[in-house]
């Protein structure tokens, strides 16, 4: 029996031998007491195991070479990269110190107290010290050191999460997700230290990027699951893991079919590569019913190939839970708690953006839930995502503060494999039953996640999906949207902030992209997605891309119709025109300054709709299209002689309008008053200042602006309930 106060895992299945436990009951974990238990337990065990190397070193001939080797060091040595590296050993043995040394080890010291000596110990030499008749076992030169990593670990740990979810209780007895592959399909990861030896970064698909992780999402996700950062401060819930990236973000969006086919590469895979758990911290962008969605079908292979699939349930709060794959009722979905910034179970409450409710085919979701408020993690410098946070939510260099059941997803996922670290014979079904049954009560929510209560558990195991109908799914083809659940992410704002960084870094296409996000997301409010539109025109254009500025501006005219601006519309028209002329697509080009011309018509402007058509004139004689010129020249006004007035090299050459230092410059794109004068709205100090535009409290909240149902169906995926409200988006 365990002393008083101290829990005992159940036996990992593959017969290792149990260390104990600390804790105050197997299903109700005390978060408040933890530090005070964990130091009792800590000192118990170190007590223990210096009480058993000294009254019983392992005997020589005991087994094989591998039980004769502390499995501490056995980690250490598999997770060097080089023959060459050092681990630092105690070999047990009447002639421990000269077998050390006949290995080439270097700095050994005799230990007569225990008849063993220290040295360290080269990872290609550590058969030979093993082989060693003066050799009976070789342990860590820290008997305790997983209590120590997990003692200073817990005190240095700058998060509340790894704690709440009861992963802290579990590092110090060596259950850390060792031997457990976790697949992230997300944006990719970053190889940063905290990933040291443990990251696989895989390409399944040619045209994809693969440049590691330029958006940030996934390495943000990858740091949760299994980070460790160097001084401790930043760990994920399991820390031991192996890491597979598989990055499935295009430059534009990311597409159901890349999500498909990175599932179907876990399924081929899974085996070689040791995968137990997939994390999916998206959804798509439109609702659907899981039995005829692609996306819930290549999950539920996946979960079929006895691989368990763990999502993020989205940010859009009550009633929206009809979104692949969260909507699936095989797989694990996952919600977020908030908790109060306390370490505390009593205030825990679900966050009011976490997405909940009944799908359409009648499950109650998510599943389960795991804190998703002031989720700190690594974020690599320069991405998408560093640069939209806010500066008071880079916490330090390399580590930002979030919010979304993005990062409440990878937690689960982490716990998963501490999970079948220790109980490797676990099926999904049974992984699932087993997380939602040891869960804690939240009131008036879905449970929340208990690592103590699932890895204590010592009764028979259930399992969950009894009597499910699989999904019957849709063409692998399909091109439906999806985004990744980051509350940050489909945010305007947020974008415009990374628009203007880049910007200044001199980075013109990702700034483009930005302020192109940025108009797309800001839907119906079109005078600032005309704004941003043609911001990004302006960009791609520094980027020497003027199709993409044709598009973008394209988009800026449409906006400024929609507005009733017609002046608008028509100074977008002509760059729209200009930007073709670049690229010598004459009857794009013509027909850009038609639409300009009609523009100024409507504005009542007959000299700038004479001076529009005669360019439209000119563009499709040089198509050549000449029956069209005649009938745009037809429209130019008697009284604009083209010699007089609108010689091209005098107004409309290129040079003045695109010239990026008169015009264009990002710097100060709204103040030319000679161009656009149509607007005093145009100007920064009407238009772009934080407090005028950009205030949450007055610009967007979710009540007013961003709907799902009248603004974008990307809205379901990304959280915008209180848009720059710290507290709720970025924590």
């Amino acid at each position: 029996m365990p002393p008083s106060g101290v829990v005992g895992f159940p036996p990992r299945e593959e017969n290792v031998s149990m260390k104990l436990f600390c804790g105050s009951n197997p299903n109700g974990f005390s978060r408040v007491r933890f530090p005070l238990v964990l130091a009792a337990a800590t000192a118990a065990l170190a007590a223990l195991a210096s009480t058993a190397a000294l009254a019983a070193p392992p005997g020589h001939g005991a087994g094989s070479s591998k039980e004769r080797l502390d499995p501490r060091v056995a980690k250490e040595a598999r997770e060097s990269k080089h023959g060459a590296d050092e681990v630092r050993v105690i070999a047990y043995g009447d002639d421990a110190a000269d077998a050390l040394r006949r290995a080439g080890a270097r700095h050994v010291k005799q230990l007569g107290l225990i008849a063993g000596a220290s040295g360290l110990v080269r990872v290609d030499a550590m058969d030979a010290v093993l082989e060693d008749a003066g050799v009976s076992y070789v342990a860590s030169n820290a008997p305790v050191r997983l209590n120590d990593s997990g003692t200073s670990t817990v005190a240095a740990l700058q998060s509340l999460y790894p704690g709440v979810d009861g992963a802290t209780a579990a590092w110090p007895h060596g259950i850390d997700g060792e031997g457990v592959g976790i697949a992230l399909i997300d944006s990719g990861a970053a190889d940063l230290p905290d990933f040291a030896g443990r990251l696989t970064h895989v390409n399944v698909d040619p045209t994809l990027p693969g440049d590691g992780d330029t958006y940030g999402h996934g390495t943000f996700v990858a740091g949760i699951v299994g980070g460790r950062s160097v001084d401790g401060r930043y760990v994920g819930v399991a820390p031991g893991a192996r890491l597979i990236a598989l990055d499935v973000q295009r430059d534009d969006a990311i597409y159901t079919s890349d999500i498909v086919t990175a599932l179907g590469w876990v399924v081929a895979n899974h085996d070689q590569y040791g995968i137990r758990v997939v994390n999916l911290s998206l959804s798509e962008s439109t609702p659907s019913s899981y039995r005829t969605s692609a996306l819930d079908a290549a999950v539920e292979a996946v979960w079929r190939a006895g691989v368990v699939v763990v999502v993020s349930a989205g940010n859009l709060g009550a009633g929206q839970v009809d979104f692949a794959p969260a909507n699936d009722p095989f797989v694990i979905t996952v919600g977020s708690s908030d908790l109060n910034l306390t370490p505390s179970a009593a205030d825990d409450v679900q966050a009011s953006w976490s997405s909940r409710g009944t799908t359409v085919d009648g499950f109650a979701k998510p599943d389960i839930l795991a804190p998703g408020r002031g989720i700190v993690s690594a974020i690599p410098a320069g991405t998408t995502l560093d640069m939209m946070a806010p500066a008071e939510n880079h916490v330090e260099p390399g580590y930002v503060r979030m919010n979304g059941t993005s990062a409440s997803a990878p937690q689960v996922a982490g716990a998963v494999a501490l999970l079948l670290e220790r109980r490797s014979g676990l099926t999904p079904n049974k992984v699932k039953w087993l997380l939602k049954q040891t869960a804690r009560s939240v009131t008036d929510a879905a449970p929340a996640l208990d690592i103590v209560g699932a890895l204590t558990f010592s009764d028979t195991v259930g399992t969950a999906n009894d009597g499910l109908v699989a999904s019957s799914g849709l063409p692998d083809g399909s091109t439906a949207a999806a985004g990744l659940d980051s509350a940050a992410a489909q945010n305007a704002a947020s974008w415009q902030r990374a628009a203007a960084r880049y910007e200044n870094d001199g980075a013109w296409d990702k700034a483009a992209y930005a302020w192109g996000k940025a108009g797309e997301l800001w839907g119906p409010m079109l005078r600032n997605a005309a704004i941003a539109n043609h911001n990004a025109a302006a960009d791609w254009m520094r980027d020497g891309r003027w199709g993409r500025a044709a598009e973008f501006e394209r988009r800026a005219a449409t906006s400024w119709s929609g507005l009733g601006s017609p002046e608008g519309a028509g100074i977008a028209w002509e760059l729209v025109a200009d930007a073709y002329l670049h690229r010598s697509d004459f009857g794009a080009a013509a027909a850009a300054f038609e639409a300009a011309a009609q523009a100024w018509a409507s504005a009542g402007g007959s000299d700038r709709g004479s001076a529009s058509w005669k360019r439209a004139a000119d563009a499709w004689k040089r198509q050549p299209d000449l029956g069209r010129a005649a009938a745009a020249q037809a429209n130019v006004a008697a009284t604009w002689n083209v010699a007089a007035t609108w010689n091209a090299a005098a107004t409309w050459n290129a040079a003045a309008t695109w010239n990026a230092a008169a015009t264009w410059n990002a710097a100060a794109t709204w103040t030319i008053a000679a161009t656009w004068n149509a607007a005093a709205t145009w100007t920064v100090a009407a238009t772009w200042t934080a407090a005028a535009t950009w205030n949450a409290a007055t610009t967007w909240t979710a009540a007013t602006t961003w709907t799902a149902a009248t603004t974008w169906n990307a809205a379901a995926t990304w959280n915008a309930s209180a848009t720059w409200n710290g507290s709720d988006i970025w924590g």
